[in-house]
């Protein structure tokens, strides 16, 4: 997960933006369409246009991507809560390694450890997130 992060991120970014443009559109497709300024629905018998079926596909898609978005996030805040269980050191290296996206010798430089010792650090503080996060979903 935490090779992700910064993924994860990005998916919220561009599933928000697509939620925008097709609010743009709902609200473009609204003036001529069938439907009050307030969202309801004027009587128009068994027939709709094909403005109001794009409002509700739309609407739907919204619906899915908010839904998408705060799996999303919740991802997000699991790695964050995790990572605050960590030493700031241990944190900070798996910032610089993950959120950063810096290399072993980069983050070698910045601390004055050895790239062996970073990789072995960034591998046990790993392996206990993973326990943790096993033991929080089991306790679920």
């Amino acid at each position: 997960m935490l090779k992700n992060y910064n993924d994860y991120l990005a998916e919220i970014k561009k599933k928000e933006y697509i939620i925008k443009k097709l609010e743009l559109e709902e609200l473009n497709s609204l003036n001529g369409s069938n439907f009050e300024i307030n969202g309801d629905i004027k009587a128009k018998g068994y027939m709709t246009s094909n403005i109001e079926n794009k409002i509700i596909k739309n609407t739907d898609k919204i619906s899915k991507l908010k839904k998408e978005i705060e799996e999303i996030r919740a991802k997000v805040d699991l790695i964050d809560s995790l990572l605050n269980t960590l030493n700031s050191f241990n944190k900070r290296l798996l910032e610089l390694r993950y959120k950063k996206n810096l290399s072993l010798e980069a983050i070698s430089a910045d601390t004055g450890r050895s790239v062996k010792s970073i990789f072995r650090t960034i591998n046990e503080c790993i392996n206990k997130l993973n326990k943790k996060c096993r033991i929080n979903v089991e306790k679920m």
